[in-house]
């Protein structure tokens, strides 16, 4: 791990040397893998019928740092903290992210990916290391994330829903489970891409923001649409959030804010 730090990460040794944190991969490779796809609500009648399973829902804060001169975009990675929290259960958890891009010459989004799960503890830690390393928030980015699994293909799919930019489903694994994976949901290769959502929320021709959030009313009515949605494929255990947050009498936007 630490060879996989040193040779893709060099912009952010200062930064990782004052946090000190383990990190880990999802595989043995530590590569991401994936393509997306711009999709309509139908994606989850889609989704039931190739017999995926619901795993849970998410609402997530999404802030990318870098230095002032964008030296890390520059370089080709992505430092993320994320600050999520499972609709269902009601966990919250602080992810940190490093991300080095792989170029590719296909529809397929490759990137060297290292992951570490943030305690309360570490916290002010790691607010001061970002401070001290001189790395700011320069983009920001809210999206709600439901999660499947599929039963014939070794692979993790979402699908998020974002502001402006509205829904897309993500599929990762190797690229021969996500081809399968893609077949068995009823989607053409040639509709993928590799676009990253920061990417796609520039291009849209009211991206001039570096703040893409819902409101809280938006953030309310999201949430109270897409538990419908999941409940009409999937039944929901008692104890889910239920509807909009209503556990805690807030928007999910709301209990998830810091």
């Amino acid at each position: 791990m630490e060879q996989i730090i040193k040779e893709n990460f060099k912009v952010l040794t200062l930064f990782l040397e004052k946090i000190d944190f383990n990190f880990y991969s999802k595989n043995d490779c530590s590569k991401e893998i994936e393509v997306k796809v711009k999709v309509e609500e139908d994606i989850f009648k889609k989704l039931k019928e190739a017999d995926t399973e619901y795993v849970t829902s998410k609402y997530e804060r999404n802030f990318m740092y870098d230095l002032k001169g964008q030296d890390l975009k520059k370089d080709g990675v992505v430092c993320r903290v994320r600050r999520e929290r499972d609709l269902r259960s009601g966990a919250q958890n602080i992810l940190l992210t490093l991300k080095k891009r792989v170029e590719t010459q296909d529809n397929f989004k490759e990137q060297i990916e290292l992951e570490s799960k943030v305690s309360d503890e570490e916290l002010e830690k790691l607010d001061n290391a970002l401070n001290e390393s001189n790395l700011v928030t320069w983009f920001l980015y809210e999206k709600f994330r439901h999660i499947f699994k599929v039963k014939d293909a070794n692979v993790e799919i979402v699908v998020d829903v974002l502001p402006l930019i509205g829904r897309f489903i993500e599929i990762e694994g190797e690229r021969e489970e996500i081809l399968k994976a893609l077949k068995i949901i009823g989607i053409e290769e040639k509709d993928t891409q590799k676009s990253s959502y920061i990417n796609l929320f520039k291009s849209h021709k009211r991206g001039t923001s570096n703040e893409y959030k819902f409101s809280q009313y938006e953030a309310f009515l999201v949430a109270e649409k897409e538990i419908m949605l999941i409940s009409e494929n999937w039944p929901l255990s008692e104890s889910s959030c239920g509807h909009s947050c209503s556990c805690c009498s807030h928007s999910c936007h709301s209990c998830s804010e810091e």
